[in-house]
């Protein structure tokens, strides 16, 4: 069952990472922060997890935020891999878009 726990709320990207990682963790998802080495290329998604075999790219935004050049680049070369790229812009759509992904996607 995943859990529905709410993470505080705050409006800097790395924040929303940090919450979105450890929900993961406590819902036994595979998730990896790919920028705490500081070693990614551009464009390269905040989080790459694989949810029932498929992989999935999270690009997270807050605010008015939105995915740069690189960003939209990397974003169609997932599509056309046949991965998925997801946008949220706050830990709740993060969190609506995984569980609507862990439900809908064949297991």
């Amino acid at each position: 069952m995943i859990s529905s726990v709410k993470m505080a709320k705050n409006n800097s990207e790395t924040k929303l990472q940090s919450d979105c990682i450890t929900w993961c963790k406590q819902n036994g998802f595979l998730a990896y922060n790919q920028h705490q080495g500081g070693f990614t290329g551009k464009g390269v998604p905040d989080i790459l997890m694989c949810i029932h075999g498929r992989f999935v790219a999270v690009e997270l935004k807050v605010g008015k935020g939105r995915r740069s050049p690189s960003q939209e680049i990397r974003k169609i070369q997932i599509e056309r891999a046949g991965g998925i790229h997801i946008t949220p812009y706050s830990f709740d759509e993060f969190t609506e878009a995984i569980r609507r992904l862990y439900d809908d996607l064949p297991h």
